[in-house]
């Protein structure tokens, strides 16, 4: 009796620790999500959002010159 007791205290307890193992696992692979979900978001800004502000920038000077210039004369 006694020792049927101490070995469902011993599964019960590595049960437990299998358990936390998983929760960590899945801790780190959330944290790890999120670490490629803010690289890819700077991959973004550097190849498509800043060269688009840059281009769309470019326009509006443009524009304003030539506003400017059709306005003088």
């Amino acid at each position: 009796m006694a020792f049927e007791l101490q070995a469902a205290k011993t599964k019960q307890r590595i049960m437990e620790e299998q358990m936390q193992v998983k929760v960590v696992e899945r801790s780190q692979e959330i944290a790890v999500q999120e670490q490629e979900m803010l690289r890819r978001e700077r991959e973004l800004d550097a190849t498509v959002r800043r060269p688009a502000d840059a281009e769309k920038y470019r326009y509006l000077i443009m524009l304003k010159s030539e506003t400017f210039v059709a306005h003088i004369d």
